[in-house]
C-alpha cells in the first residue's frame, strides 16, 4: 500500500478553522482502505493558546482512524515530526504557511524529508478575493517562491475550474490536477417546518473580510417587516472587522433578532443546520465551501455569493448574487419571508438532489489525486 503524509496546521479534534479540517479528515476515512496516511498537524486549535487534551505532543504516539498522527509544539522536540522514513505522497494544505508547508518542501530538496511527489492544496488562499487581502505581502511570496524552483517540485489541487484560472493568473505555469475535495456522509433529504412571515437564517463559516459578513447584515436593514432569527456562528478572526458587524447589527430593524453563537464543534454545527432554513454566505471567494455542500444536504435554501464552485444552484432552487449586491440579498429574504412550507420544502428538495449529484461526481473523481 502507498504512503502520504498529510500536512496541516490544523487538524482533528481542532474545529475553528473549519472546511479544511472537515475535508482532510473525510478524505482520509474515504480513501484510509487504499492509501497509507500519517499526519503532522499543530497541537492547539485556531486561536487557541493551549494545546488540546488528552494528547502526546511532539509524539507519533496518537492516531486518527488507526493511522498516526503527529501534534507539533514550538519547541525543539517538535523536530521528531522529520522521521526518516520515505513516502510516496506529501500532501500539504496551504501555500503561504511557512511552518506547516513551506519548510517541508524546502526540507524535501535536502531529503531531509523523502517522498516521490508533493501535493499543495492552495485552499483558496491564491483566488482573486483571498488575494485581494494583504496582496503586496503574498505577491512577494509568490515570486520568492519561484525564484528558488519550488514550484517545479510541486502538483497544486485545484478543487474548481474558477480557483484553477485564478490561481495560475498569479502562479504561473505550473503541474496541477483539478479534483475537488472530499464531503461528509450524506444524510436523507428531510422536509422542514415553514410558516409565512417567518425565516430563520444560518452563517456558518469564519468572521473575516473574505467571508463578507458585512454585505449581508446591511441587507438585513432593508427587511423591516417579519419575523428573522439570524445565528452567526464562527470563530472571530478579525476583530474590527467584528466591531465593525456589531455596529451594523445595532441598527437592524427591531423584527429581526441576531444570535452570535461563536465556534461551533461538528454537533453543534450538524443541529445548527437541521433547525435553521437558509443559510448566507456571501463570501469573496470560497475554493469550495464545506458549509455550503452540508447545508444544501441538510434541507436548507443556500444564498450564496457567485465565487464559489457552486453556482449551478440559482438554476436548482437556490439564490446566487454578486459578494457586494445588497439590494439582491434584501430582495432574496423577502422572497423566503412569503414563502409557505410547500413552497420551500419543494426548493430545498431541488438543492437537494443537485448537491448529491455533484457529490456523487466528485466521489468517482477523488482518488485521481493520488496517482
Amino acid at each position: 500500500m502507498k504512503s502520504c503524509l498529510v500536512v496541516s496546521r490544523f487538524f482533528y479534534p481542532g474545529y475553528k478553522a473549519g472546511g479544511p479540517v472537515r475535508s482532510l479528515c473525510n478524505l482520509i476515512s474515504f480513501l484510509g482502505g487504499t492509501l497509507n496516511f500519517s499526519v503532522v498537524t499543530s497541537d492547539r486549535d485556531l486561536g487557541e493558546l493551549n494545546s488540546y487534551r488528552n494528547i502526546d505532543i511532539d509524539s507519533w504516539n496518537n492516531n486518527y482512524k488507526g493511522f498516526p498522527v503527529f501534534y507539533s509544539s514550538l519547541k525543539l522536540s517538535s523536530l521528531k515530526m522529520y522521521r526518516r522514513v520515505h513516502y510516496d505522497y506529501m500532501y500539504l494544505n496551504s501555500f503561504f504557511d511557512i511552518r506547516f508547508s513551506f519548510m517541508f518542501i524546502f526540507f524535501s530538496l535536502f531529503s531531509i524529508i523523502k517522498t516521490n511527489e508533493i501535493i499543495l492544496a492552495p485552499r483558496g488562499e491564491l483566488a482573486y478575493g483571498a488575494m485581494s487581502l494583504k496582496k503586496h505581502k503574498k505577491k512577494l511570496f509568490i515570486y520568492f517562491f519561484r525564484m528558488l524552483g519550488l514550484h517545479k517540485r510541486v502538483t497544486f489541487q485545484f478543487t474548481s475550474q474558477q480557483e484553477l484560472d485564478e490561481s495560475l493568473n498569479f502562479l504561473g505555469k505550473v503541474k496541477y490536477k483539478l479534483v475537488s475535495n472530499m464531503h461528509e456522509n450524506l444524510p436523507k433529504y428531510k422536509e422542514k417546518n415553514k410558516e409565512k412571515g417567518k425565516l430563520k437564517l444560518l452563517y456558518l463559516a469564519r468572521v473575516s473580510p473574505k467571508k463578507n459578513l458585512k454585505v449581508f447584515l446591511k441587507a438585513l436593514s432593508f427587511v423591516k417587516h417579519g419575523d428573522i432569527t439570524f445565528s452567526i456562528a464562527g470563530e472571530i478572526d478579525d476583530i474590527n472587522y467584528w466591531n465593525e458587524c456589531e455596529s451594523l447589527i445595532k441598527q437592524l430593524p427591531k423584527n429581526i433578532k441576531i444570535k452570535y453563537l461563536g465556534a461551533i464543534d461538528r454537533v453543534e454545527v450538524e443541529s445548527a443546520l437541521q433547525q435553521n432554513q437558509a443559510f448566507i454566505l456571501p463570501t469573496l471567494n470560497e475554493n469550495y465551501g464545506h458549509s455550503i455542500v452540508e447545508a444544501m444536504i441538510n434541507s436548507n435554501i443556500i444564498i450564496i455569493s457567485n465565487q464559489t464552485p457552486w453556482s449551478e444552484v440559482k438554476n436548482e432552487g437556490g439564490f446566487v448574487h454578486s459578494s457586494g449586491d445588497v439590494n439582491a440579498y434584501a430582495n432574496t429574504i423577502q422572497v423566503l419571508l412569503e414563502m409557505s412550507k410547500e413552497e420551500y420544502n419543494s426548493r430545498t428538495l431541488q438543492v437537494y438532489k443537485y448537491c448529491l449529484g455533484e457529490l456523487k461526481e466528485i466521489e468517482k473523481n477523488i482518488s485521481n489525486l493520488f496517482e
